[in-house]
């Protein structure tokens, strides 16, 4: 390792760069995305990557596979709501639980 010396940061310095140049041009960006819209980035039958048979994807089959994925988890969303209901009053007890029993 002496022998190398500060020639060492060099080749450092180039995997870093390479490493870089594949992360940005290989991984979709996820920022500001909820943990549902992550997920179908990278798993499910409308995945905008496919790990299994990698190939070059067109930008417009991504963006047809992201029209999918967004309208379906609309429809998932709209289905969940259908059970919620709304609460706009709670009554208080004035009763206090001391956890002795009745």
């Amino acid at each position: 390792m002496d022998s190398i010396g500060w020639r060492y940061y060099i080749t450092y310095v180039v995997l870093l760069a390479f490493d870089f140049v594949v992360v940005y041009l290989y991984l979709p960006e996820t920022a500001n995305l909820s943990l549902e819209e992550v997920s179908g980035i990278f798993d499910g039958d409308n995945a905008l990557i496919s790990w299994k048979g990698v190939r070059r994807v067109s930008k417009r089959q991504r963006m047809d596979n992201a029209a999918r994925y967004t309208e379906s988890a609309f429809e998932q969303v709209a289905t969940a709501k259908k059970g919620i209901e709304l609460v706009e009053h709670v009554e208080h007890s004035q009763n206090q639980y001391n956890g002795r029993g009745p």
